[in-house]
């Protein structure tokens, strides 16, 4: 049916005929599985567009509900919920992109059994809009329409619950004796009375909006500019657009935005100095800045501060201690504003105000520096004073001081583990509960009295190698998630087959089922130092799934036939059936590769246990000499990698030894020692995840999911540079093949750690590497730059990572010439593709917060234990106005140390360090102490003596404070320092030239560094705090 539309708007004076054409259809699907009157087009939409089979009613959340109680609607339980095309349509008007996705957001889940509705163009839920009608008036008729079209559609089968907070409104309105309107509070009650966090939520946004707004303000910030404004200006070049990126050691003063124009000293960042040019953005949002006049410019300060909330610290004037003016602006408007769940803490009782108390307001302290104090109502505040808490921001008004929030959530005792660790999670928006009972009914029962059987049919389609080929797995001890095995053989050709198998998690998760939609809300799993949160169930990442030692098992093998030189000949990719006949550790494998002897092994080698002498040697035998090939090759392939380009960078990897019979408590702390294993290992996953980066990426030039690593900011590399010429060396930054050759020419022979130092500093000055669909980029920016390679992927880890799943599906299509697992097209892929990289990202960002607790647990307790600080060597790497900047190699933490303190004394090392009248001053690469008529310099790549203690702190992580003891080395750690010169066994390449001594697997070459602007190069490299340490 076509209707026509006239309506009459006023142009520049004149009246003009817009003509609207409305298209309403009759063969709209109802998408609820209960209905009988459209089953012929139901059977054609997908599950993920179905409302919930087994819900016992659908609601239809009216305009209000939608805009101000979104956090309730987006609770887990609650279910069948239709969101109608109206309500979508005035959510992106009037609130923007983020807010519009989060809406979308609760139907694109099919956990949810969630639908859009499209009201708008079914012809029997169309409202026309009067042309006397406002917005708002025409939208809650569309709700009446909808839920009546649905209550006479389904012909009652199913409750229709239209919710609103005007309830009564609507009731004067709805004729329709099958709908039900009510209000959300009592929804909820009738509807959900188990679930106390939607009331408990519900109790503190109906507080939060009764209060009203606090004008505490003298000057107002003023008023952002319109949209149409921000986004000529935009066009015009006079405003210009970014994300605000606020510094977390100086929180109220410095900010930045990252602007895409690089347009003035090769930076696309712009300085915002102060909370008034901030203008009430909050860490994250998308801003408008226009830039200041030259003249108005400003420096950032470049000293040590102890508060991030304060301008001043330390006994340094800031106007003494700043760098050059850099490009300064302040912000007009807000794109979009990003504002999620943030941890707080309430004050301590004498530090809020009676009267606050009374009104029930109160400012609480985020856990992040970088959020500004948040007020929010709560009658609850004596409960949970001690306690930590979630808050989320609801408005900014522009009178005043704070952004006005609600209480979300009551966590638990501040300072306890396991309330510490939820704080992380939540702060870095990772999920990790339980799996849901439906998703856990969808995978094969297994139990010990009957256990998982591959099915013989299905063993058919594979290729068999359980009895023709010797695999083996070498992983971490105690690993549960053995995603990878090799193989090698000498086939009768003269050649060898190399093989890489990999789980087949495919075969088990299947394209938009449960178990894929939650595989791909997590998108990888996350390590703690004492425990794993997992991507898929323990029945298939610690069974199923995992390539486990003598038992048959799904895979996806890739099998390459080399010649003499290690050249590929042919590659063959598919599905395989195999058994892993040994699995092995590395310190195993290490020391057969060493010439251990098989008795000296059988112990750690299940596998061999119960053989007869004769067997036993044989099948020893047998193992060493395929770990010896694999070794070998393995070597050659990477030479022949590094001849190209590729990198060695460093990084350090912390073991954390923890007593689990006592809450809390870590033994110890040590670096973990690479082994020439290592490299093997990883150099074949990389091999395999080239070889496959190059066979999708010809199947599906348009939506393959690829790993690019860009070349890193010219700038990033020069100060890399500049530290290493200060002790004489010279480092050429103009292609990684260049810097590889460089860095190994930088060895100081009379400080072993100097090389091991600048490879760390230069692995951080990388870009980070990031998932992409090919069809968004050209092929020239497909490059890897830290490995050499042209093309390259993730394959090698699909139970941990879900992008190596789609990976599999997309290898899988063009072997086996089906496309039925590879439906998306590039926007989807490349929308899956961004998703992957923040929560790869956010999993590495709490991987290293985790650290960071534990690591104060640990030197809290050593402290105690030993009634003394705990001692370290520390390695300069940066000089400031009125301190440094260390690196303590052996536990891998960058910290700050002042050299002068609030009282303008500065520290002088004699038997001990005392503090004195005197000045600091920088001069060419030294910083200089005067004091008493002494001279005391310190240079970069210097070692001093430290100590470190805990500095424990109510609202925030508690920190680890680095003190200077001597300026001399701690020689204790020099001798216990880690050796990253990786013992290598004397074997040759074929060409005969000795093969290079050292290697790291891919997450030691290639950390995901930030991308290269001015807030994150002050952040990483002039860490200007004493607070955060490791950063």
């Amino acid at each position: 049916m076509l209707t026509k539309t006239l309506k009459r708007v006023k142009l520049r004076g004149r009246i003009d005929t817009l003509v609207r054409e409305q298209y309403l259809r009759d063969d709209l699907p109802c998408h609820s599985p209960v209905c009988g009157s459209c089953t012929s087009i139901q059977t054609q939409i997908p599950k993920s567009m179905q409302l919930e089979k087994d819900a016992t009613h659908y609601v239809i959340p009216c305009l209000d509900v939608v805009t101000k109680y979104l956090e309730i609607l987006e609770l887990q339980d609650i279910k069948g919920i239709i969101l109608l095309q109206s309500i979508a349509s005035k959510v992106m008007q009037s609130y923007g992109r983020h807010f519009y996705d989060r809406v979308l957001n609760l139907c694109k889940d099919i956990r949810r059994g969630s639908i859009v509705f499209l009201n708008e163009i079914c012809k029997d839920a169309y409202v026309p809009r009067l042309t006397s009608e406002s917005l708002d008036e025409w939208i809650m008729k569309c709700c009446i329409k909808a839920a009546e079209y649905y209550a006479d559609h389904l012909k009652r089968a199913i409750p229709i619950i239209l919710v609103s907070e005007n309830a009564e409104e609507y009731q004067s309105v709805i004729k329709h004796d099958a709908v039900k309107i009510c209000s959300l509070k009592e929804y909820l009650e009738t509807m959900w009375p188990g679930l106390d966090s939607a009331l408990q939520l519900y109790e503190s946004f109906t507080c939060a909006l009764s209060a009203g707004s606090v004008k505490d303000l003298s000057k107002s910030y003023e008023n952002y500019l319109p949209t149409e404004i921000l986004e000529a200006g935009i066009k015009a070049g006079r405003f210009y657009k970014g994300y605000l990126r606020v510094n977390k050691h100086n929180a109220l003063q410095e900010a930045f935005v990252t602007s895409s124009k690089s347009f003035i000293k090769d930076s696309g960042d712009i300085f915002i100095c102060g909370m008034i040019d901030r203008n009430r953005a909050i860490h994250g949002d998308e801003v408008v800045v226009e830039m200041l006049p030259e003249q108005q410019w400003k420096s950032r300060s470049l000293h040590l501060v102890d508060n991030p909330y304060d301008a001043k610290e330390n006994g340094v004037d800031v106007e003494l201690a700043k760098s050059q003016a850099i490009p300064t602006g302040k912000i007009v408007g807000i794109l979009d504003r990003r504002w999620r769940n943030y941890i707080a803490t309430l004050p301590e009782e004498e530090e809020s105000n009676s009267s606050s108390r009374k009104n029930e307001r109160i400012l609480v302290i985020p856990y992040d520096y970088r959020i500004p104090k948040i007020r929010i109502v709560t009658k609850q505040a004596e409960g949970i004073r001690n306690r930590r808490i979630v808050v989320r921001i609801d408005n900014w008004d522009k009178e005043s001081q704070y952004p006005n929030g609600h209480l979300v959530q009551t966590l638990g005792e501040i300072g306890e583990l396991e309330t510490e660790i939820q704080c992380l999670l939540i702060e870095h928006d990772i999920f990790v509960g339980e799996f849901a009972q439906n998703l856990i009914l969808e995978l094969p029962s297994v139990s010990e009295v009957k256990p998982w059987k591959p099915d013989e049919s299905e063993i058919k389609t594979r290729r068999d190698l359980r009895s023709s080929h010797l695999i083996f797995s070498i992983d971490p001890k105690g690993c549960e998630d053995v995603d990878d095995a090799l193989s090698i053989k000498e086939l009768p050709n003269g050649m060898l087959e190399l093989g890489v198998h990999i789980a087949d998690v495919t075969y088990f998760v299947q394209p938009l089922s449960s178990t894929d939609l939650e595989a791909r809300s997590r998108s990888t799993s996350v390590y703690l130092p004492d425990r794993r949160y997992d991507m898929l169930p323990q029945v298939l990442s610690g069974n199923l799934c995992s390539l486990l030692g003598n038992v048959d098992r799904y895979a996806v093998s890739v099998l390459w036939e080399l010649d003499s030189k290690c050249n590929v000949q042919n590659v063959w990719y598919g599905r395989t059936v195999i058994n892993s006949r040994y699995k092995l550790c590395y310190e195993a494998a290490q020391d057969i590769l060493f010439g251990a002897t098989a008795e000296e092994m059988i112990s750690e080698i299940p596998e061999l246990q119960g053989l007869n002498k004769c067997d036993l040697n044989f099948r020893f035998q047998e193992l060493s000499e395929a770990l010896s090939k694999l070794y070998q090759i393995a070597n050659i392939i990477r030479q022949s990698r590094l001849s190209e380009g590729g990198l060695e960078l460093n990084s350090i990897n912390m073991k954390f030894e923890i007593d689990h019979s006592f809450a809390a408590v870590i033994t110890d702390v040590k670096s973990s020692k690479e082994l020439a294993v290592h490299k093997t290992v990883a150099e074949c996953m990389i091999f395999a995840n080239h070889w496959v980066a190059k066979k999708i990426s010809e199947a599906f030039p348009h939506h393959a999911v690829l790993r690019r690593h860009p070349n890193p900011r010219e700038a990033d590399l020069l100060e890399v540079q500049k530290l290493a010429s200060s002790k004489g060396f010279t480092l050429n930054i103009h292609s990684n093949k260049e810097l590889a050759a460089s860095l190994e020419k930088a060895v100081n022979v009379n400080d072993p750690t100097f090389n091991q130092i600048l490879r760390i500093l230069t692995t951080q000055a990388m870009n980070q590497a990031v998932y992409f669909c090919t069809g968004n980029i050209s092929s020239s920016e497909f490059y890897h730059y830290g490995l050499g390679l042209d093309k390259y992927t993730h394959f090698t880890s699909p139970i941990r990572r879900y992008a190596d799943i789609l990976v599999h599906r997309q290898l899988l299509a063009e072997a086996e010439n089906s496309e039925a697992n590879v439906k998306f097209d590039a926007g989807e892929m490349t929308d899956l593709c961004n998703h992957m990289n923040i929560k790869h990202r956010a999993a590495q960002d709490l991987e290293k917060a985790a650290q960071q607790i534990y690591l104060a647990y640990f030197f809290e307790d050593y402290s105690r234990q030993n009634s003394s600080p705990c001692l370290v060597d520390a390695i300069i790497y940066s000089l400031l106005t009125n301190g440094m900047l260390v690196f303590i190699p052996k536990y891998g933490i960058k910290g700050a140390v002042s050299l002068c303190n609030k009282d303008k004394k500065v520290a002088v090392v004699k038997e001990g360090v005392e503090w004195l009248e005197g000045q600091l001053t920088i001069k060419n690469s030294y910083l200089t102490v005067e004091a008493s008529g002494m001279i005391q310099k310190y240079s970069i790549f210097d070692h001093v003596t430290l100590s470190v203690r805990v500095q424990k702190s109510r609202a925030h992580q508690h920190k680890i404070i680095l003190d200077l003891v001597r300026n001399e080395p701690y020689a204790s750690d020099l001798i216990t320092l880690p050796d990253e010169n990786i013992e290598m066994l004397p074997i040759k390449s074929e060409t005969g030239s000795e093969e290079i001594t050292k290697n790291v697997n891919e997450n030691l070459l290639l950390p995901e560094a930030k991308t290269f602007n001015l807030y994150d190069f002050l952040e990483n490299l002039r860490a200007l705090t004493l607070i955060d340490y490791n950063d």
